[in-house]
């Protein structure tokens, strides 16, 4: 066998013999247990609950029987964000933005009904799921394993004895390091098992097909933050003179990449691209709206604006005269100044967000820890721009929906203030519902394709270090 594999063998033999390193694995194993359970029930509850909300609030649209197709556009309707299997792993911004959001005319209504309004307020402090595990307590594991990898075997002689016995101090220190990444990648395989059994059940019934190869690169990158850990773990037990030393260094590291950066990113951005408050967006939406013409207001100047061009297109004296019902096309014609109206304001509202990200973006490059968390949040499909996604595509149903209830009204057959004109109660179905499409793992690797690239930099230094200090080691 090559002697690194040996060394690695021995390595992972040794830590488990320790009886630190076996009650440290146990606790372990019932946190993983605790949050696949915790996060399954969480999951089904909410998958449920939301398929459930749907599958009445389509049933209801379907039987609201013949009525004024511009009337239904008031009633609307209502659509709902799907979870996916992978906010177990990684619950994101899910628990903080809202889920529920109603379709009507004339009006965009902001999403309601975040998980988070209906708990106490330490959620702010977080929850334990698989985030929390692996982001902050297994690198602690990591580091309180690996922190005696070298400086132990040079205080207790063993690292003499081993040289002059023919192995290499590259060979030693590759083989520690490979030996730690055996037992970090068993918890990954463990737990990424444990994730994908619950697809054979009805929990992972609305996962979706790609869930398998995102399980797949979120843990891949979970596992070169955790190379990155055990590399700069043992090269500081490689370069140190005591164990403690190594630990107060590692764990100074710890904090400042877990703790500090990620904050002071977050207040950063806040204070140096501030969003408005809810009420003054819908202000600022408000105003807006008002410059524009109102197609329930006949007194409106714009609205009879709108009516006389129609008149001279079909060369007609009365409303009444024209061969379609001129309430409908007006109808439309608002809902579409308030769609540009929102467009803008929303426009200026998400180049605020990009703008935060952006900046949360570049102190992943200084931040790997935050680079990882990004990378997960976006293979999870719970970061933020999952959730403008869903947004954006509601809004286009929303509009669409409109549009073509209010054409039905306006070509359907009706005359210009015949506001008791029905459809049939069988017209409801040729209706679609809405269906979320959710991005390719390309589509949502594409915005942190520079927190990659830095995670694999952070990476490939450590391993240099390493590699540095195997030429640099004394056996003394």
């Amino acid at each position: 066998m090559n002697p690194v594999f040996q060394i690695a063998a021995h390595e992972i033999r040794t830590s488990l013999r320790t009886r630190a390193v076996r009650g440290l694995g146990v606790f372990l194993l019932l946190l993983l247990v605790f949050c696949l359970v915790a996060g399954r029930a969480d999951y089904q509850k909410a998958a449920h609950e939301r398929a459930a909300a749907r599958q009445a609030m389509r049933a209801f649209f379907l039987a609201q029987g013949a009525t004024n197709p511009h009337n239904a556009t008031h009633y609307g309707t209502f659509v709902f964000k799907p979870t996916s299997l992978l906010s177990v792993v990684d619950p994101g911004i899910e628990k903080f933005v809202g889920v529920t959001l109603r379709i009507e005319g004339h009006f965009q209504n902001e999403v309601q009904f975040a998980p988070a309004e209906r708990n106490s307020s330490l959620v702010r402090f977080g929850q334990l799921s698989f985030t929390v595990l692996w982001q902050v307590v297994l690198p602690l594991m990591l580091i309180f394993v690996a922190h005696r990898a070298v400086v132990a075997e040079r205080q207790a002689g063993t690292l003499k004895l081993l040289v002059a016995q023919g192995v290499s101090v590259r060979r030693l220190l590759w083989g520690k390091v490979l030996g730690y990444c055996g037992l970090m990648l068993a918890v990954l395989a463990v737990s990424g098992a444990a994730l994908l059994l619950l697809r054979s059940g009805p929990a992972g019934a609305d996962g979706g097909r790609d869930i398998g190869g995102r399980l797949a690169l979120l843990l891949s990158c979970y596992a070169l933050y955790y190379v990155l850990i055990i590399t700069a773990t043992v090269y500081a037990s490689a370069r140190l003179a005591a164990p403690s030393q190594v630990l107060v260094l590692m764990l100074a590291g710890w904090f400042g990449l877990t703790i500090l950066l990620p904050k002071l990113a977050m207040s950063v951005g806040e204070q140096s691209f501030q969003l408005p408050t809810r009420l003054q967006f819908e202000e600022q939406l408000d105003a807006a709206y008002k410059q524009g013409l109102n197609g329930h207001d006949p007194n409106d100047a714009r609205a009879k604006q709108f009516q006389d061009s129609l008149l001279a297109r079909y060369q007609v004296k009365e409303l009444q005269q024209l061969p379609l019902n001129a309430d409908g096309l007006l109808m439309q014609a608002d809902d579409v100044y308030h769609g540009r109206a929102y467009d803008r304001q929303a426009a200026t509202l998400q180049r605020t967000l990009a703008r935060q990200n952006q900046l949360a973006g570049r102190v992943a490059l200084l931040d790997p820890l935050l680079a990882v968390s990004r990378l997960s949040r976006g293979l999870a499909g719970t970061d933020i721009h999952h959730h403008l996604r869903f947004l954006q595509q509601a809004e286009t149903y929303r509009r669409g929906l409109v549009k073509t209830l209010n054409e039905k009204m306006a070509y359907g057959g009706s005359k210009t203030g015949d506001w008791g004109w029905k459809v049939d109660a069988t017209y409801w179905q040729s209706i679609a519902d809405f269906t979320y499409q959710p991005p390719t793992i390309g589509g949502s690797l594409r915005p942190y394709r520079a927190e990659l690239l830095a995670l694999l930099a952070w990476v490939l230094g450590t391993l240099g270090l390493v590699h540095w200090a195997a030429r640099r080691l004394s056996a003394v």
